[in-house]
């Protein structure tokens, strides 16, 4: 009679550990699943934002007549790394003059340096270096007014 309350015993308290592991188990699968699902809507939200700001850059782009870029290089992650430094440093930059139909702009560097900026390109050392889109054509692109 002891051995049959010994097991009855031991299958209750394997089926209370087994259940409690059970929704442990289950609790952290769902909680997996949310976190993963939330990593990838960011990730989309991110990809969203960024095709957004590349369109309205783009569109910027032509406005100042600075018509000889590929529409696609604003896309490059290097390259959007310089477009979110103009946009957080625009309060150290100033738009000293900007002219669209000649495709002209003069800007204050954040080293206070003066830069001229044409459909050509930038005279930065960034832009004489790289040959792409430096913060300061991003930032008259963010900037200017029509």
């Amino acid at each position: 009679m002891w051995i049959f309350i010994g097991v009855i015993f031991f299958i209750i308290v394997y089926f209370m550990t087994a259940t409690k592991l059970t929704k442990r188990w289950l609790a952290e699968r769902a909680e997996k699943k949310v976190t993963k699902n939330s990593l990838e809507t960011k990730r989309q939200m991110k990809a969203k934002i960024k095709s957004d700001i590349c369109d309205l850059i783009n569109k910027s782009f032509f406005d100042l007549n600075w018509n000889n870029w590929d529409l696609t290089v604003h896309e490059l992650d290097s390259q959007y790394k310089i477009i979110e430094d103009a946009y957080y440093k625009s309060d150290t930059m100033k738009l000293l003059a900007c002219n669209p139909d000649e495709g002209t702009s003069t800007v204050c560097g954040s080293n206070g340096m003066i830069y001229e900026i044409t459909e050509e390109g930038c005279s930065c050392p960034a832009f004489i270096k790289n040959m792409l889109p430096c913060k300061h054509m991003y930032y008259v692109a963010m900037n200017y007014e029509d």
